[in-house]
């Protein structure tokens, strides 16, 4: 399958690295200049690596590699010429605090100008590119389309003649039947989501819908999702102070702030840094928890469960084994499944651990091997906590909303109310975080769960 976000930043690396290594050459070699012999070009490719990384996450923060939009070259121009003034004042800053060589003023003002003519030209070619392939069929994105009696057929016309867009409608239904669906009371957008695997929704609405836009727009939010809308919604669109409004020509676009995407980039960082380090430092201790559990009795080390991820996304967690191998066989016989009056429940004295397993989750140290799904991107060390597919299947639309994030190896939740088995209180926690998280509150929370570890006051 075509990626053309990922061709543009496998381009972007490529020409930024033509452009720094010509204007050192230029600079240096080319005999244009007084000082034909500078610094060596080892210590320059120092900085051609640190100024890479600031420019393509210049050009990420700028939404560069939103790529469904009609390609410009004016456009393209704009976008390469704010990445290149972010990314060369952030460099030029570091150098002149960190100022290990004398490093040349030219060789940067001739790579920020080649870079803007250069990526500015072939970046539209890519992307004009990108419309042709996506005309034959690739590389398409799977559309949903609401529409009511107030519609005028605006997005449904511009999705049908302009395939180039690379938007695959997929279904075009109107409100009424939303409305009129018995299968659509609460969350009436999920089942289609998921039958249909879709990735952007359109609505063709008036400003008389405004109420059933909100609910549109607040699952959109739950689900990996790109919302649309007309002209004649704009105004009953409040979008949160995390999302934007953009303007495709055709639609407005609500989507991340750019601020919103560099948090999310940097818990990302963290997350890969800490799993790093934790599986590294740590893999004494869980080669001497696996040889315990290898010789307490039978069954398999590690203990593997499809949980719910990132937006209910199934995935595969990694546990010690600290229950008999028959575990998941016998939750029959200590919970009554059934009988549950919320989607959660917690055995104090749960017959099923074993005596290893009931010393490791005082300690926590069951969980080490889930740093490896952080490491992976299917979980983050700080978010709400993986539950198993059955207990997801009966979540409520409001019980849903802590899907919104990836689950995490600990929590605000567990923090503050650890053990409880009221699904309300645990919600209203997770929701907390979902609303007010930040890299700071990540740090807290982590700084809490060590001392809870550390003086083995419970699981985590």
């Amino acid at each position: 399958m075509i990626r053309t976000d990922r061709i543009l930043l496998y381009l972007d690396a490529i020409l930024l690295s033509i452009c720094f290594i010509g204007s050192y050459i230029i600079r240096f070699w080319s005999g244009y200049f007084s000082t034909h012999y500078g610094t060596p070009y080892e210590h320059y490719l120092i900085a051609q690596c640190v100024l890479s990384l600031l420019y393509l996450s210049s050009l990420w923060f700028f939404g560069g590699y939103e790529t469904r939009r009609p390609p410009s070259l004016g456009g393209q121009m704009d976008l390469t010429l704010r990445a290149v003034a972010l990314a060369s004042l952030t460099f030029l800053s570091l150098v002149f605090w960190y100022r290990f060589f004398s490093f040349s003023r030219m060789v940067m003002l001739m790579n920020g100008i080649s870079l803007v003519l250069v990526s500015s030209v072939c970046r539209w070619a890519v992307l004009k590119g990108a419309a042709y392939f996506r005309k034959k069929g690739y590389d398409l994105a799977n559309a949903l389309l609401i529409f009511s009696e107030q519609s005028d057929r605006r997005i449904h016309e511009v999705l049908g003649n302009h395939p180039e867009y690379g938007y695959s409608l997929r279904r075009a239904t109107s409100l009424k039947e939303i409305r009129n669906d018995a299968r659509a009371s609460g969350p009436a957008l999920y089942p289609i989501f998921e039958k249909h695997d879709i990735d952007d929704l359109f609505l063709d609405l008036g400003p008389k819908e405004g109420p059933e836009a909100a609910e549109f727009i607040e699952q959109c939010q739950q689900e990996p999702v790109r919302l649309h809308f007309t002209h004649r919604l704009y105004r009953e669109i409040r979008p949160h102070p995390r999302w934007r409004v953009v303007d495709n020509g055709e639609w407005y676009t609500l989507e991340r702030t750019a601020w919103d995407r560099l948090s999310q980039a940097l818990k990302r960082a963290m997350d890969v840094v800490i799993s790093t380090v934790v599986l590294i430092l740590f893999s004494p201790v869980m080669a001497l928890i696996a040889l315990g559990i290898r010789l307490s009795g039978r069954g398999p080390i590690i203990f593997r469960q499809e949980r719910a991820g990132l937006n209910g996304r199934p995935f595969t967690i990694y546990k010690f084994r600290s229950m008999v191998e028959e575990a998941e066989q016998q939750l029959d016989q200590v919970v009554d499944v059934e009988s549950l009056s919320q989607p959660v429940f917690k055995l104090e004295h749960d017959p099923r651990v074993t005596p290893l397993g009931r010393w490791l989750r005082r300690f926590s140290l069951d969980e080490l091997p889930q740093f490896w799904n952080v490491l992976r991107g299917e979980m983050s060390v700080v978010g709400p906590r993986p539950e198993e597919l059955w207990m997801v299947d009966r979540y409520d639309e409001a019980t849903r909303a802590r899907l919104r994030i990836k689950p995490g190896i600990t929590g605000y939740q567990q923090i503050r109310c650890r053990g409880t088995e009221d699904m309300l209180v645990r919600l209203n926690h997770d929701l907390y975080y979902i609303d007010h998280q930040s890299l700071f509150f990540d740090v807290y929370i982590i700084l809490q769960t060590l001392w809870v570890v550390i003086t083995g006051m419970g699981r985590i």
